[in-house]
């Protein structure tokens, strides 16, 4: 009895492997190639307005949203342990860390993650894929909806050609070339802090303060998505003035960060504020580690620079972009 149970499981696993990695091979396919990025997709997939990313793409068979992107990534970051979002908040915020994995993209390292992520309007399953190359960072997010068919137990039947499964992000992986890892129109931003009560959108970069439309991100503070307080500084009076009028925010106000490096977006509610350090000079302003918050600076009085004005964030949402 066991040894026919053994040859039956045999034949089924061998049968699965010969029509399952076949499979992407009968599946027609089209070639992209810009911005030093090739990779081959289905030619059922269908793209979409890329918006931040070098390519997006709609799967109708599945649902799935697939961004393949390309980023600068500031000489400060450090990701988290292999680009994984697995912190305790995290979780509570709805993203179920799943798998992590080390793949070869294209002869380079790279990290693949998986969750499970459960926001106010949907339940989707996320992948993603990171690669880190002469200063850029790379990734490949798949993005399915979690539904009755795609939690269903496994079947053969689901892996046979002209199912969803077939249809696979594995031809974008497998197929992933970094041809050109330069950029001559790189932003200095990595990502944008948007704060809805005042209307206003700045991007977010790690180089200068004193510069025109933007917000300065503390070396020396976190990222968002990393288990830290994250710390913005900028201009009340000059350079666009970005936080000139952060002193009329209320508790509850909405703080909106997009982030470009991490592909998702980080909604904080004010704290507290009106946090005002009058000895910042001889005891700098810090951000601890242990608690993923927001902490935004600016000088005292406006047009002065003789304290530092702090407004202090809560973690209230985490959404893929």
């Amino acid at each position: 009895m066991k040894k026919y149970l053994y040859s039956s499981l045999s034949i089924i696993v061998i049968l699965f492997l010969v029509v399952y990695g076949s499979a992407d091979n009968n599946v027609e396919k089209k070639h992209f190639s810009s911005n030093g990025i090739s990779f081959d997709y289905p030619a059922t997939w269908q793209s979409v307005e890329a918006e931040s990313h070098v390519a997006a793409f709609k799967d109708p068979d599945s649902g799935s949203n697939v961004t393949i992107s390309k980023q600068y990534m500031p000489s400060d970051y450090a990701s988290n342990n292999n680009f994984t979002l697995n912190f305790s908040e995290a979780k509570d915020l709805g993203f179920k860390f799943v798998a992590s994995e080390n793949v070869t993209i294209d002869n380079t390292s790279a990290y693949k993650n998986s969750y499970e992520v459960t926001t106010k309007n949907s339940s989707i399953s996320l992948e993603e894929v990171w690669v880190v190359k002469d200063g850029f960072l790379y990734s490949i997010i798949v993005k399915t909806p979690m539904n009755e068919s795609s939690n269903t137990k496994f079947s053969l039947s689901s892996f046979l050609p002209g199912s969803e499964k077939v249809v696979s992000s594995e031809i974008v992986t497998d197929s992933f070339k970094i041809e050109n890892s330069t950029n001559s129109t790189v932003s200095p931003f990595w990502g944008y802090v948007s704060i809805p009560s005042l209307g206003v959108n700045w991007g977010i970069r790690s180089d200068t303060v004193n510069a025109l439309g933007s917000v300065y991100h503390y070396n020396e503070s976190f990222y968002p998505g990393q288990d830290g307080v994250a710390g913005l500084l900028g201009h009340h009076t000059r350079f666009s003035a970005p936080f000139m009028n952060i002193d009329t925010l209320k508790t509850g106000d909405s703080v909106v960060i997009t982030d470009l490096l991490s592909q998702k977006r980080y909604t904080y509610h004010v704290s507290s504020n009106g946090d005002i350090k009058w000895d910042f000079k001889t005891n700098p302003v810090n951000f601890t580690a242990g608690t993923p918050e927001l902490k935004m600076v600016t000088c005292w009085p406006p047009g002065y620079s003789k304290a530092a004005y702090q407004t202090h964030c809560k973690l209230v949402s985490i959404e893929p972009l």
